[in-house]
């Protein structure tokens, strides 16, 4: 099914996709950083409703390090200069200068200043978890940039650890009314509003053939993806997506012979990837293999024969600002139908989100070659 729904814009409780199916007693647990990231990973592996706990599933998580269910939940921090004079008179430059070098190229950070002497920082939980790894690698050693950066880790920490306590460990836990990062530089102990179409992130079910995902995915500046995994998950059974244009077509010439060429593309597609995981699995297994990856390692290579129309489902979490860009790319009268048709229900649903004003403007109305709807 080609549609589009709202999982989270920042408010309440993550919504569960119908699609996605009912979390067993012990799924979906915790605080909503928590249960967006348990969706996201659970998109990927067809697993609501089974298998582990949320406590086992971010402890799997992290001891496996796909972590990138843990980009979509985004934060914001504020910090900011306290008052004091340098030798010549003005304002203590020096703290901010050390932030922005600890910050520079950093994965997953969004900055704004804040007056004269302040910063905004917008981080997701991964950010906060590679955190140490990252300014082992690029920040430069026995520097204040290099203080600074590792005192500032840690109160991300002490923040993200109150928003996803099964997530975000402390390694040293900072207890004040400002947490002080060093040179004059003090930050809020706890996450403020977002206030900007950067800052601003939401959540949504997209579902559709892979056709359209590969479209989808092209969109990775300022958005995080989890993608239904046809490595892990059995696609025998997976529907198969009829795109807008031909169905539109067969409707009008019911006679076709397409139909049912379709129809037995479709079954040979099936029967082959059947035949081929049944053989390559047993196969693998006879070498040493153990079950679950000679599973995940035949289902590899028989994905092969899955066509692009083969029905997927991916957790996409984007920007405000980013959500506005894909609109006016993907509801153009140039895109292609099918993601068009995807965005009628992603411009709905965000208008239904706490972040209607960025939104209320943009009107779809029929597009010239008759095929559903793009912005007027």
């Amino acid at each position: 099914m080609i549609k589009a729904s709202l999982v989270y814009d920042g408010r309440g409780e993550p919504f569960i996709p119908d699609e996605m199916g009912e979390p067993k007693k012990g799924q979906l647990e915790g605080t909503p950083a928590e249960k967006l990231s348990e969706l996201a990973g659970r998109v990927c592996y067809d697993s609501l409703g089974k298998g582990r706990s949320s406590q086992e599933y971010h402890e799997h998580v992290l001891s496996v390090a796909h972590l990138s269910v843990y980009e979509h939940y985004h934060f914001t921090v504020q910090a900011e200069v306290a008052l004091g004079r340098n030798e010549y008179g003005s304002m203590k430059p020096a703290p901010l200068l050390y932030l922005y070098q600890t910050l520079a190229n950093r994965p997953g950070v969004y900055v704004a200043a804040h007056g004269h002497r302040g910063v905004r920082i917008t981080v997701n939980l991964r950010t906060v978890l590679d955190w140490g790894m990252f300014t082992e690698q690029f920040v430069p050693k026995d520097t204040n940039a290099e203080i600074m950066s590792r005192s500032l880790g840690d109160a991300l920490e002490n923040v993200a650890a109150r928003l996803a306590p099964m997530v975000v460990k402390p390694k040293r836990h900072m207890e004040a009314t400002q947490f002080d990062l060093g040179f004059g530089l003090m930050m809020d102990p706890s996450s403020v509003e977002p206030v900007d179409e950067h800052e601003q992130w939401v959540t949504m079910f997209l579902s559709g053939s892979r056709g359209m995902s590969h479209e989808q995915v092209r969109h990775g500046d300022w958005s995080a993806i989890s993608q239904r995994s046809t490595r892990y998950v059995d696609e025998n059974e997976t529907e198969w997506i009829t795109h807008p244009l031909l169905k539109m077509f067969l409707e009008e010439n019911p006679d076709s012979p397409i139909k049912a060429e379709q129809g037995r593309a479709v079954n040979l597609a099936r029967k082959v990837y059947l035949s081929t995981t049944d053989a390559l699995q047993p196969w693998i297994a006879a070498k040493g293999t153990d079950k679950l990856s000679a599973r995940k390692q035949a289902r590899g290579a028989a994905r092969g024969f899955l066509g692009n129309a083969l029905l997927t489902e991916l957790i996409f979490s984007a920007s405000v600002w980013q959500w506005k860009h894909m609109l006016n790319q993907r509801s153009s009268r140039f895109a292609d139908a099918e993601i068009r048709q995807m965005y009628e229900d992603v411009l709905q649903a965000l208008k239904r989100t706490g972040y209607y004003e960025s939104f209320k403007d943009m009107m779809l109305v029929p597009c010239p070659d008759g095929i559903g709807k793009c912005l007027g």
